[in-house]
């Protein structure tokens, strides 16, 4: 009976050795990623058998011009965010269905350029606009926005090691913001609050016409 009793737990001690071999392990990947929110670094981790968590920060800046309205503006676009994204891999393979939070997304900061004799066109009125005088603009995204998106790629593999690859196509969906403002010299001139105020409503209208900012990336990475 005692030798049964030995036989019986060793076998059970072998099926649960065995049983632990084939559970899938967690994993650790870091990566690279660059794109339309910029250069950045991200971390994740599978979760679950074809459930992967992520997270990201990534950063771009670039100066550019452009024209609203009539007014040609000098920009500053910025893009300093951290994300969190959950994938889901319905096949079982590299495609996946991601959805996640994009924090602090993209703002530019926008300074109106004068024309050759020095005016600027507010409102169908053209106004001087001395040194030290400026009419500046911001765009705002939401501080917070959600993204949706497919991709293939980065995770998935149940604790396999390796170099990983991604690509991801989506959006951050939220409404943008716009306003206008201006130095104290200029609003003193008269009629400029009127008109600055109707200039302001005009390019918030256009700003808002963007109801999400797209996002392309591609990543490399290393799974542990």
């Amino acid at each position: 009976m005692k030798t049964c009793t030995t036989v019986a737990l060793a076998l059970a001690l072998a099926a649960s050795a065995a049983q632990a071999q084939n559970l899938r392990q967690p994993n650790l990947m870091a990566y690279g990623v660059v794109g339309t929110t910029g250069l950045g670094v991200g971390l994740g981790t599978e979760v679950l058998p074809g459930v992967v968590v992520r997270g990201e920060f990534s950063r771009y800046s670039r100066s550019y011009t452009t024209s609203e309205n009539g007014i040609d503006y000098r920009g500053d676009l910025k893009l300093q965010a951290g994300a969190v994204f959950a994938d889901l891999h319905p096949l079982g393979g590299a495609f996946r269905l991601t959805a996640g939070l994009d924090f602090r997304p993209a703002q530019a900061d926008l300074r109106a350029l004068t024309n050759n004799i020095g005016l600027v066109n507010v409102n169908g009125t053209p106004y001087p606009v001395p040194p030290g005088e400026a009419i500046t603009g911001t765009v705002r995204y939401k501080s917070t926005m959600p993204y949706v998106g497919v991709g293939w790629g980065l995770g998935g593999t149940g604790g396999q090691s390796g170099l990983r690859f991604g690509v991801d196509l989506g959006a951050n969906i939220g409404k943008a913001k716009g306003s206008l403002s201006a130095t104290n010299g200029l609003r003193a001139l008269p009629g400029f609050n009127q008109n600055l105020a109707a200039e302001s409503a005009k390019f918030d209208r256009e700003v808002s016409r963007l109801k999400a900012f797209p996002v392309i990336k591609v990543s490399v990475g290393y799974g542990f």
